[in-house]
């Protein structure tokens, strides 16, 4: 099954996503009804838990082939897939792995989704000083917005890829292109958002750590970590990058 045929076949997408049988389905990049096979995989788990021990009962072959699978759909290593719980729990593992130290800054938005936002702030605590960003507009996040809120000791900028209210998506290809000013090597980025039929995958982008939330993200075509960019300047669309751009308020 592919997005282009989910597309194109509205028998396979009222099949695969139940919830539009019977209703309008406006996704708004939160908390989702859940697609069938889903629904399907939760029951099955539950009826192992009801044979076994709840903690041993899912196959680790299961597990194994789900890392596969994520690995080819992200064009990265088997190795390179862990799976966490709760997003936040995802992000604090990586926010509290990286060689950050008193006097670096990071830049993150404050109305971003909350599990995208403290545990990054925790790491006020440590002395690195947490920079929120500023913008004219809800989630509209472009390229100059980043590049003007940071410097040389800018060590990270956590962002997702898709506003989870107002839609708005950022332009990665820009951003990626127009590298921050850094002291060091390190540049991270976390991103949750839709991928692209021809996403070139994790190996060939500047984004050495990516978490995916489970509970994230309703859209059928909400598959794994990149945003699939679009016109400029329209929700659920890049917001535009320099200024002057379609959509960019100038």
């Amino acid at each position: 099954m592919t997005i282009t045929e989910l597309h194109s076949n509205e028998e396979l997408r009222r099949h695969e996503f139940p919830v539009t049988r019977e209703k309008a389905f406006l996704a708004h990049a939160g908390v989702c009804p859940l697609p069938r096979r889903v629904v399907e995989a939760m029951a099955d788990y539950a009826r192992l838990g009801g044979l076994d021990d709840q903690e041993e009962a899912f196959p680790a072959a299961r597990i194994q082939r789900a890392r596969q699978t994520a690995a080819r759909l992200l064009n990265a290593q088997m190795d390179e897939v862990a799976f966490v719980g709760p997003t936040s729990l995802g992000l604090s593992c990586v926010a509290n792995g990286l060689p950050l130290r008193k006097g670096d800054n990071i830049l993150i938005y404050q109305d971003d989704y909350p599990s995208n936002v403290y545990p990054w702030m925790a790491l006020a605590g440590k002395g690195v000083h947490v920079r929120l960003m500023n913008l004219r507009e809800l989630g509209r996040i472009r390229t100059i917005d980043v590049t003007g809120q940071t410097d040389e000791n800018t060590r990270l900028v956590a962002l997702a890829s898709c506003h989870f209210i107002a839609g708005w998506r950022i332009d990665l290809a820009q951003m990626a292109a127009r590298p921050l000013r850094r002291r060091g090597p390190l540049r991270a980025q976390s991103v949750s958002g839709n991928t692209a039929p021809d996403d070139p995958g994790v190996a060939q982008r500047p984004v050495p750590k990516l978490r995916r939330a489970g509970s994230i993200g309703p859209s059928p075509r909400r598959a794994t970590l990149r945003s699939r960019l679009g016109e400029p300047g329209r929700p659920g669309r890049p917001a535009g990058g320099d200024g002057t751009g379609p959509g960019s308020g100038h």
